[in-house]
């Protein structure tokens, strides 16, 4: 049985705010780029508690909001952060949606080495042939790119580097310029289901991998069902010469989908032979979905949730690099569910760290008062969870009363774990939150109050999306508050 259930008091940081220069209450943002100053200290001589702010920058991309979505660092301390925006309407250009990619120095400042500002729109992928995708028939269609906003949204989902370049997952609503429900239309865009897509960036200016994708675009955009059905890959993942997506296709019920492409940016049909695999789980009559990956050396570890019979539990499955379940995980098919106690439960996030040979996960469950908790595990490398934390591999946390999500997990070589998301108070606004163990499975109580660092930053809604570590071990922190995107860092 799991943990009973931690409360302890929250710690709003708002000196820690007040020190780095941040506003209590936000302004609006800028029209095309707001950047809270120009220069300040470095990390270092920012000498602040574990678990406390060291530093905080708000960015806005466009004119509307911006949604930081996820976030990974270069060996050299850079990191790269991804995300979608909006550009509201002006007398001179239309309203519309776009996704982008960003490189901000070791100290969150944008990097203007990278795409000139530190940051670029992605490009806008087009088909222009209705068809059938890998779960049915494969098909070929012509593909193109064109530069600028458009009226069809964007879903980023996550961000992988792999050698020179970086790799953004997520997908996008694609734009039909040749049929409608199978009727030939010429001169109108038609609004059609998002469908799954990875577009590819260089590292040393920013520019497009024209070498990425089957017909030289810089993406691969693939139908997995068929035009009108909706695919998405969540989370990304790299090795030299594979890439790995987790992700659904909203079929009925939902379905989860492990994706893999080459280092060229197609599918690689000697995983599970067409290079996608649709999880198939015992009594999952409600769906599945992946929601995070990560690698354990050159076997996909996947998280998600199954709904089995009304109940909604999290889920890790593994894979074999041919694309087969592993039969050395779980009980022998590639998968492991995990309760948490009585209620749903999900998985969101997941780290594998090769020097403690453990994997971390962490998501919500629903607690004794009904409302969402962090839910935490750690478990070992065939699956079963690791009796030195916690007692039985599971853990589950409360900030408050209200509704708490762990939304990113991070492990390091001892084996203590940090899990990030956001905490709701009874007004019903939302904070970042952190939550820290030790290798036991303990909140660790030097971190925070009591093991757990909550963070107001004046908005109504204040999420952490995505956690990395820096070189020197602090916590990069990315997410949003209110319309502006976020990144911070957080000593561990």
């Amino acid at each position: 049985m799991p943990r009973p259930i931690q409360i302890t008091p929250v710690l709003v940081l708002t000196v820690a705010l007040a020190s780095c220069g941040m506003n209590a209450v936000p302004t609006s943002p800028t029209p095309e780029l707001q950047q809270e100053r120009t220069g300040g200290p470095a990390l270092s001589s920012l000498a602040v508690s574990s678990g406390a702010l060291k530093y905080v920058k708000s960015y806005s991309f466009g004119t509307g909001y911006t949604r930081f979505r996820d976030v990974t660092r270069q060996s050299d301390g850079r990191i790269l952060v991804v995300g979608e925006g909006y550009d509201a309407a002006t007398t001179s250009s239309k309203a519309g949606y776009f996704a982008f990619v960003a490189r901000f120095t070791a100290a969150g400042y944008l990097d203007t080495t990278f795409a000139k500002t530190g940051w670029r729109r992605l490009n806008v992928p087009v088909r222009k042939k209705s068809c059938y995708g890998v779960l049915s028939h494969v098909c070929t269609s012509t593909q193109a790119t064109r530069d600028g906003n458009s009226p069809y949204e964007f879903r980023v989902g996550g961000v992988a580097l792999q050698g020179d370049r970086v790799l953004v997952s997520g997908s996008v609503r694609r734009e039909n310029t040749t049929t409608m429900n199978g009727i030939p239309i010429t001169g109108t865009e038609y609004e059609d289901a998002h469908q799954q897509v990875i577009e590819s960036f260089k590292l040393s200016d920013g520019s497009t991998d024209w070498a990425f994708g089957a017909q030289n675009t810089g993406y691969a955009m693939t139908v997995m069902q068929d035009d009108h059905t909706q695919s998405h890959i969540n989370d990304l993942a790299a090795t030299g010469t594979r890439v790995f997506g987790a992700g659904y296709v909203n079929t009925s019920p939902i379905r989860g989908i492990a994706s893999v492409y080459t280092a060229g940016g197609v599918l690689d049909k000697s995983f599970s032979g067409d290079g996608a695999y649709g999880l198939n789980v015992p009594n999952a009559n409600g769906g599945v979905s992946l929601g995070g990956v990560t690698m354990m050396n050159a076997r996909p570890l996947m998280v998600g949730w199954a709904k089995q019979n009304g109940r909604m539990r999290a889920l890790v499955a593994r894979f074999t690099e041919d694309g087969l379940p592993d039969p050395t995980f779980g009980g022998g098919d590639g998968l492991k569910g995990l309760e948490f106690g009585a209620g749903d439960s999900a998985a969101y996030a997941a780290r594998y760290n090769a020097a403690s040979d453990r994997i971390a996960l962490a998501g919500r469950s629903v607690n004794s008062s009904a409302k969402w908790s962090f839910a935490v595990a750690r478990l070992r490398p065939d699956g079963t969870p690791d009796s030195a934390f916690s007692g039985d591999g599971l853990v589950t946390t409360d900030f408050g009363t209200g509704d708490d999500n762990a939304t990113s997990v991070l492990m390091n070589d001892s084996g203590q774990v940090y899990a990030g998301g956001y905490s709701t108070r009874p007004d019903g606004t939302r904070d970042f939150a952190i939550a820290k163990y030790a290798a036991s499975g303990a909140l660790d109580t030097t971190f925070g109050a009591g093991g757990k660092t909550t963070l107001d930053l004046g908005w109504k809604d204040d999420l952490i999306r995505s956690m990395a570590f820096q070189y020197d071990g602090t916590l990069i922190v990315v997410g949003e508050s209110g319309p502006k995107g976020i990144i911070g860092f957080v000593t561990p």
